[in-house]
């Protein structure tokens, strides 16, 4: 087989994405390994995956294992398609049994998938001295290929809406033709994947840092948090324009702190670093009805249609719905996504007023600390906070200088 090819591809995940990717590749003809270490999941699946949808119908053989050392020995290609709050969990265990030359990244990356990696490889190296550290390939993709759902768990499921681009940061950037040519062979033509000079970029680009924060706090900005609603509002056609320029006014800042990483850093480039409006374009263009504004565009976007705020059950047999906080828009998109985004900011010494308005809403709905008030009614990473320990945003780190932070990770 070709070194361009994969010889055992590992699928770290047991949900939606997990199970288009696994089917996708298998039926591609690549060895495919599922790992989930959740509950019970990996005895719930099948050893044949059949996937639907808008690229038609294929199905593959997978298998799945809740066995780490077996899932990833022999791999040279190791995808976490889980929600960047187990990373850290699933890569301290992983880095252990990777061999020199294999690839390990995410879809997607979320915010400082490389730095949690960094922090994997010191920490096995500190558990074992006498472990020689592998040589590894690290990527991430600014966003998911697909929008998926499981139909029937283990079993099969839909893929939705493609996006047509995705941007992927793989180090050392020699490795990129290799890791883009292996991750294009397994998950088809589609999306069509394109080279990010660099895992700040990607940071930076994560979407859905500034999608599910911002339009959270916008639909539930002025609930009382007591009274429950009859059905689930829509997630994106239910954006209103109070919402959207608040997505704006946060693009405007992540365009500031590009403006002065490049001002400062000429040789990075952050090019992929677009406005939302430029993102959506790119990345749906076929799918959106209206491109006259941003509000029209999330509003009218197939690819988001019929998408619901995550609710719960008011009371046990009712049907009446509460927003669910505990949903990893919040959880994952809040201390993995804008809150990294704010901690770059902050090293950069950019105001984001925008960014902190809405990550004080939600640590509030959350029960976290993640900015603390400053004298002059600013606000600025908590770093004394328990809470930071369960973020990725460079403080969490240790950094808190620019200069070095930039350098320690060759941006």
């Amino acid at each position: 087989m070709s070194s361009k090819l994969v010889r055992k591809l590992t699928v770290v995940g047991g949900g939606n994405a997990a199970h288009i990717l696994g089917g996708l590749a298998s039926s591609r003809g690549f060895p495919t390994t599922v790992l989930t270490c959740h509950n019970d999941e990996a005895s719930r699946w099948k050893p044949n995956v059949r996937i639907t949808g808008v690229l038609g119908e294929s199905t593959g053989q997978v298998t799945t294992t809740n066995n780490v050392r077996s899932a990833v020995e022999g791999s040279d290609f190791v995808v976490l398609v889980v929600p960047a709050t187990f990373h850290e969990q699933y890569l301290n265990q992983i880095v252990p049994h990777l061999e020199d030359g294999c690839s390990l990244g995410a879809l997607p990356g979320e915010g400082g998938f490389e730095m949690a990696v960094e922090d994997a490889l010191r920490n096995c190296s500190a558990k074992d001295p006498n472990k020689v550290r592998p040589r590894i390939n690290v990527f991430a993709g600014e966003t998911l290929p697909w929008a998926c759902r499981i139909e029937e768990y283990g079993v099969s499921a839909c893929i939705l809406g493609v996006k047509k681009d995705i941007d992927v940061a793989v180090s050392p950037a020699t490795s990129t033709d290799e890791v883009l040519t292996k991750l294009d062979s397994l998950i088809g033509p589609v999306p069509a994947l394109h080279s990010a000079s660099n895992f700040l970029a990607v940071t930076l680009m994560n979407i859905n840092a500034t999608w599910h924060p911002t339009i959270t706090y916008g639909q539930y900005r002025d609930w009382d948090l007591h009274t429950p609603f009859r059905k689930a509002p829509l997630f994106y056609e239910g954006v209103d324009d109070w919402t959207a320029k608040k997505l704006q006014d946060v693009s405007d800042e992540l365009q500031q702190v590009r403006a002065t990483l490049c001002k400062a850093y000429p040789y990075i480039d952050l090019s992929i670093v677009r406005p939302v409006c430029d993102w959506m374009k790119r990345s749906y263009a076929q799918d959106i009805v209206d491109t006259s504004s941003l509000r029209s565009m999330l509003n009218t976007n197939k690819g988001y249609q019929g998408l619901l705020h995550p609710m719960v059950p008011y009371k046990e047999g009712s049907d009446l719905l509460l927003p669910n906080f505990s949903y990893r828009y919040m959880t994952e998109d809040v201390p993995f996504g804008m809150l990294v985004n704010k901690g770059i900011a902050e090293l950069a010494g950019v105001p984001t007023p925008t960014m902190d308005e809405i990550l004080v809403w939600c640590q509030r709905r959350c029960n976290k600390t993640y900015l603390e008030k400053q004298p002059d009614s600013s606000y600025r990473i908590a770093l004394e906070s328990n809470d930071l320990q369960h973020t990725r945003c460079p403080q969490k780190f240790g950094w808190t200088d620019l200069d070095s932070f930039i350098k320690a990770y060759n941006y």
